[in-house]
């Protein structure tokens, strides 16, 4: 068999069936009407097409485990071209929210915001942010997606702050010298916190030009 026209022949497997499942989901059906009834992408309709759209992608995955990715990017792609208001990227974040296991069970116990964006910003979370912020009413029905965006950039500056501080500067009170007793006495110390105390490559080359001068002088 010719390879070019195996590869369409797969292709249009593909398609045939995403239309088949389609047609056989009575819910689907069901969905996007309420969608385009509602023209508002915000509204609870569209939340319900991505529940949908997950569990239907559940029962490709049993009845045709091969070609399950696939079906179901062709299924996203037509039901985007049903639903005026809606486009691909839109409909994979809906997916997305829908299939997200801790978003799921935290919506069914009415603990989350119930607007589809919101619930995609939440989706960029690991499950134990998204329990942590949760259980401390951080995150709760009532948030605004401003709300959600700025405690997504706090979050993300804190991850990102350590990077920041990799070393310390530290001095003694009064510009006092440090022998080598109190060296070792900080150095244990720091040892402990899990630190370890740091000499620039420089400070150390300057120590050792001063020792030398001092030798040559005496």
């Amino acid at each position: 068999m010719n390879p070019v026209e195996s590869k369409k022949d797969v292709q249009e497997d593909i398609q045939v069936l995403a239309e088949k499942y389609l047609e056989q989901s009575q819910e689907m059906i069901v969905a996007i009407n309420d969608v385009n009834t509602s023209q508002d992408l915000q509204d609870d309709s569209f939340l319900a097409l991505g529940d949908h759209l997950a569990i239907l992608f559940e029962k490709i995955e049993t009845d045709d485990p091969k070609l399950a990715k696939k079906v179901f990017i062709a299924i996203k792609k037509r039901t985007a071209q049903k639903i005026q208001a809606a486009d691909i990227n839109t409909i994979n974040k809906v997916v997305k929210v829908a299939r997200h296991r801790l978003i799921t069970q935290y919506r069914k116990e009415q603990r989350l915001p119930n607007r589809w964006g919101s619930l995609y910003l939440l989706t960029s979370l690991s499950e134990e942010q998204l329990h942590h912020h949760v259980t401390n009413n951080d995150i709760s029905p009532t948030s605004t997606r401003k709300q959600l965006q700025d405690l997504l950039a706090q979050i993300k500056g804190d991850r990102a702050s350590p990077s920041k501080w990799k070393r310390l500067v530290i001095k003694r009170q009064g510009d006092k010298d440090i022998t080598l007793d109190d060296k070792a006495e900080l150095e244990k110390w720091l040892a402990q916190k899990g630190w370890e105390l740091y000499v620039p490559k420089s400070k150390i080359r300057e120590h050792n030009v001063k020792a030398n001068t001092l030798g040559d002088d005496a």
